[in-house]
């Protein structure tokens, strides 16, 4: 799976997951409230008001690829 796959995959499971939990909630303050996945400016200029998700770079922290993280309690 390329790198540009893989982030739209991931991209496209928030973007489900944010539209389950708030724009088809049953809150009323809350539906409705649109999941976009363009920049905020882009939004800006298309009048578009919701939420802005975008991944654009994804990194390694070459340290830590090994490092043992304490188990939490």
């Amino acid at each position: 799976m390329s790198d540009f796959t893989a982030i739209r995959a991931l991209t496209d499971s928030l973007k489900s997951i944010l539209e389950l939990g708030i724009t088809l909630s049953p809150d009323p303050q809350r539906n409705g409230i649109s999941v976009d996945l363009r920049l905020p400016k882009e939004m800006r200029n298309a009048n578009v008001n919701g939420i802005s998700l975008w991944l654009y770079r994804v990194t390694t922290w070459v340290t830590s690829l090994w490092r043992v993280l304490p188990a939490s309690s």
